[in-house]
Protein backbone atom coordinates (compact mmCIF):
# COMPACT_ATOMS: atom_id res chain seq x y z
CA UNK A 1 0.00 0.00 0.00
CA UNK A 2 1.76 3.14 -1.26
CA UNK A 3 -0.17 5.38 1.16
CA UNK A 4 1.76 3.87 4.09
CA UNK A 5 5.18 4.58 2.55
CA UNK A 6 7.51 6.24 5.00
CA UNK A 7 10.76 8.11 4.53
CA UNK A 8 13.85 6.92 6.37
CA UNK A 9 15.12 9.49 8.86
CA UNK A 10 18.87 9.88 8.92
CA UNK A 11 20.51 10.86 12.19
CA UNK A 12 23.79 12.77 12.32
CA UNK A 13 26.70 11.01 14.00
CA UNK A 14 25.10 7.59 14.35
CA UNK A 15 23.49 7.77 17.77
CA UNK A 16 23.11 11.53 18.22
CA UNK A 17 19.66 13.04 18.21
CA UNK A 18 21.08 16.33 16.86
CA UNK A 19 20.11 16.99 13.26
CA UNK A 20 21.90 19.34 10.91
CA UNK A 21 20.21 21.02 7.92
CA UNK A 22 21.88 18.41 5.67
CA UNK A 23 20.06 15.51 7.36
CA UNK A 24 16.75 16.96 6.32
CA UNK A 25 17.91 16.78 2.70
CA UNK A 26 18.80 13.08 2.86
CA UNK A 27 15.76 10.91 2.13
CA UNK A 28 15.32 7.16 1.77
CA UNK A 29 12.11 5.58 0.52
CA UNK A 30 10.08 3.45 0.52
CA UNK A 31 10.54 2.09 4.00
CA UNK A 32 9.57 -0.75 4.39
CA UNK A 33 10.83 -1.81 0.96
CA UNK A 34 10.64 -4.92 -1.23
CA UNK A 35 12.79 -4.55 -4.37
CA UNK A 36 14.71 -1.28 -4.10
CA UNK A 37 15.24 1.80 -2.03
CA UNK A 38 15.70 5.27 -3.40
CA UNK A 39 18.06 7.70 -1.74
CA UNK A 40 18.04 11.44 -2.28
CA UNK A 41 21.44 12.82 -1.28
CA UNK A 42 22.43 16.50 -1.26
CA UNK A 43 26.11 16.08 -2.19
CA UNK A 44 28.65 13.96 -4.03
CA UNK A 45 30.84 11.22 -2.66
CA UNK A 46 28.73 9.59 0.05
CA UNK A 47 29.62 5.93 0.67
CA UNK A 48 26.71 3.63 1.53
CA UNK A 49 27.03 0.63 3.83
CA UNK A 50 24.15 -1.70 4.62
CA UNK A 51 24.52 -3.92 7.70
CA UNK A 52 22.27 -6.58 9.19
CA UNK A 53 21.40 -6.70 12.89
CA UNK A 54 24.47 -8.84 13.65
CA UNK A 55 26.69 -6.03 12.31
CA UNK A 56 27.67 -7.92 9.16
CA UNK A 57 28.14 -5.74 6.08
CA UNK A 58 25.77 -7.00 3.39
CA UNK A 59 26.30 -4.18 0.85
CA UNK A 60 28.78 -1.37 0.22
CA UNK A 61 28.65 1.26 -2.53
CA UNK A 62 31.39 3.86 -2.96
CA UNK A 63 30.80 7.47 -3.99
CA UNK A 64 27.09 7.80 -4.62
CA UNK A 65 26.16 10.69 -6.89
CA UNK A 66 24.15 13.61 -5.58
CA UNK A 67 20.44 13.54 -6.29
CA UNK A 68 18.47 10.31 -6.66
CA UNK A 69 20.15 6.89 -6.35
CA UNK A 70 18.28 3.60 -6.71
CA UNK A 71 19.66 0.70 -4.66
CA UNK A 72 18.58 -2.84 -5.57
CA UNK A 73 17.81 -4.84 -2.40
CA UNK A 74 15.77 -7.70 -3.92
CA UNK A 75 18.47 -10.29 -3.08
CA UNK A 76 18.51 -9.42 0.62
CA UNK A 77 16.55 -11.61 3.03
CA UNK A 78 13.62 -10.00 4.84
CA UNK A 79 14.66 -8.25 8.02
CA UNK A 80 15.90 -5.05 9.60
CA UNK A 81 19.05 -3.35 8.32
CA UNK A 82 21.05 -0.24 9.14
CA UNK A 83 21.83 2.07 6.22
CA UNK A 84 24.92 4.19 6.84
CA UNK A 85 26.09 7.10 4.69
CA UNK A 86 29.53 8.60 5.15
CA UNK A 87 31.30 11.44 3.41
CA UNK A 88 34.54 12.46 5.09
CA UNK A 89 33.65 13.47 8.64
CA UNK A 90 29.89 13.39 7.97
CA UNK A 91 28.17 10.19 9.11
CA UNK A 92 24.45 9.42 8.96
CA UNK A 93 22.44 6.28 9.58
CA UNK A 94 18.88 5.07 9.35
CA UNK A 95 16.94 1.86 9.88
CA UNK A 96 15.56 0.01 6.84
CA UNK A 97 12.89 -2.69 6.95
CA UNK A 98 13.11 -5.19 4.07
CA UNK A 99 9.87 -7.09 3.41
Amino acid sequence: NRNNTQFGEFILGGTSSIQSPETQLIRMYPNPADLEIQLVIPGEGFDLTLTDLTGRNVMHINSLSSGLSRIDIRELPSGIYMVSLQNGNEYYRSKLIKN
